[in-house]
C-alpha cells in the first residue's frame, strides 16, 4: 500500500508510471469540471507490459491502428531533474536484454577439481570482459559503428543544454561520472550514447560462511539501452559474432525483452505545447532533453503510427524508480494535473494565462 510522509508518497510504481498516469485523467476531469467540455478528442492507451518487453502491444497496434492515430502523443514517463526544474523529453533510448548462460561440469564440484576441470564462473567473467573496456568503452565489434552521430542542431541543443551535476552526484552519492565527464561530453554520453550494462551475475554459493565449489553453471543478465540507429536483433546478432570470434562459442546468448528507439522533433507540436504548458503551470522554463534515457514502447505505437511525442509528469530526480522508496512529491503530483490541463488548452490552439 502507498504511504504518506513528509509531503511525499511512498509505493511501488508511484513514480514509474501510476502517479503521472492517473494525474492526467484527475487533469482531464478537473479541465471539464472547470473549464467545460475538452477542446480536443482525447484517446488514452494504458498496457500493462511494459517492463517485460510489451510483447503484445505490436499486434494490438497494427489491428487498431486507425483508432490510436492522432496528432500528438504525452509518453507516460516524466519527471524534475535534479535541480527541480520541469523536464520534457521528446524520445526514449532502446533496450535489448540478453542472459549470458556458461555450463560446466554435469553438477557442482569440490573447488580442488579446478586444477582441470573448466570454470564456467571464469568463462562468464572473461567473455565479460571484453565487451567494454576500463575507459568504459563498448568494444563489441561493430556496435559503435550503427550509433548515429549527432547533428549540428543536437550538438547545439546539448550545448545550451541545463543539467545539474552536481545535484546528480549528490543524489547517487557518488564523487565524480564515469571518465570524470562534465558538460557536453557528459550530456552526449548520457542522451545519445548507447549503454552495456552488467545487472546482474550468479554462480556458485554465496550465501554465509564458506563453501569450497566449483560451480556448473555460471549466468549474467545484461541490458543494452539503444540509440539510432541500433536495434535489439542487430546487438544480438553483433554480441554472438563478437564472442565466437574471440573462442566463447561456449557462452550462450539467449535474448529477452527488446525495443527499438524512438526520437522526435523537440520543436514538434506536442513539444511545443508541452514546453507552453509547462512554462504556465510551473513559472519557469522547462528543459528540454532531446530524449529519456530510460526505454519503452514508443517506436511500437509512436513511431508505427507517426505520432509526434513530448514526455513530461510527476516525478523527481529521486523518485528511485526500480527501487526501494520509489516516491513522489505530492506536490509534483498536483503541479502535473495542473501541467496537463494546461497541455490540453495549448494544445488545442488556445492562448494560455
Amino acid at each position: 500500500e502507498p504511504t504518506e510522509r513528509g509531503g511525499y508518497l511512498f509505493g511501488r510504481g508511484v513514480s514509474d508510471n501510476k502517479g503521472n498516469l492517473l494525474a492526467r485523467l484527475q487533469a482531464i476531469e478537473a479541465y471539464r469540471a472547470t473549464i467545460g467540455e475538452l477542446p480536443l478528442r482525447i484517446r488514452v492507451l494504458y498496457e500493462g507490459e511494459e517492463e517485460s518487453g510489451s510483447a503484445h502491444l505490436a499486434a494490438f497496434v497494427a489491428r487498431h491502428g486507425e483508432r490510436l492515430r492522432a496528432d500528438g502523443c504525452v509518453w507516460e514517463a516524466g519527471y524534475k531533474d535534479a535541480a527541480g526544474r520541469a523536464t520534457i523529453s521528446c524520445g526514449l533510448k532502446g533496450i535489448a536484454y540478453v542472459d549470458l548462460q556458461v555450463r560446466g561440469a554435469k553438477k557442482d564440484a569440490h573447488s580442488s577439481l579446478a586444477t582441470i576441470v573448466p570454470n564456467p564462473a571464469w568463462r562468464l567473467v572473461w567473455a565479460l570482459a571484453t565487451l567494454k573496456n576500463a575507459a568504459d568503452e563498448i568494444t563489441i565489434d561493430g556496435f559503435m559503428d550503427l550509433v548515429r552521430p549527432p547533428t549540428a542542431a543536437e550538438r547545439a541543443v546539448l550545448e545550451d543544454l541545463a543539467f545539474d551535476e552536481q545535484g546528480m552526484l549528490r543524489i547517487h552519492g557518488i564523487t565524480r561520472f564515469v571518465r570524470d565527464l562534465h558538460g557536453y561530453e557528459l550530456k552526449k554520453k548520457h542522451f545519445l550514447e548507447p549503454t552495456c550494462t552488467i545487472c546482474g551475475i550468479v554462480s556458485g554459493y554465496t550465501g554465509a560462511g564458506s563453501k569450497t565449489v566449483l560451480p556448473a553453471v555460471a549466468s549474467a543478465k545484461i541490458d543494452f539501452r539503444l540509440v539510432p540507429d541500433l536495434t535489439p536483433d542487430k546487438v544480438v546478432s553483433l554480441l554472438r559474432a563478437h564472442l565466437d570470434r574471440r573462442g566463447f562459442d561456449d557462452v550462450e546468448v539467449v535474448p529477452g525483452h527488446g525495443e527499438s528507439p524512438s526520437r522526435w522533433p523537440i520543436d514538434s507540436v506536442a513539444a511545443t505545447a508541452a514546453v507552453a504548458a509547462c512554462r504556465s503551470a510551473y513559472g519557469s522554463a522547462p528543459v528540454v532533453y532531446p530524449l529519456l534515457a530510460g526505454s519503452g514502447p514508443m517506436a511500437q505505437v509512436c513511431d508505427t503510427l507517426n505520432i509526434p511525442v513530448a514526455g513530461f509528469g510527476s516525478g523527481n530526480a529521486a523518485s528511485a524508480n526500480h527501487a526501494p522508496n520509489e516516491n513522489i512529491a505530492i506536490s509534483d503530483y498536483v503541479d502535473h494535473i495542473r501541467a496537463f490541463g494546461r497541455f490540453l488548452h495549448a494544445f488545442s490552439g488556445r492562448v494560455l494565462d
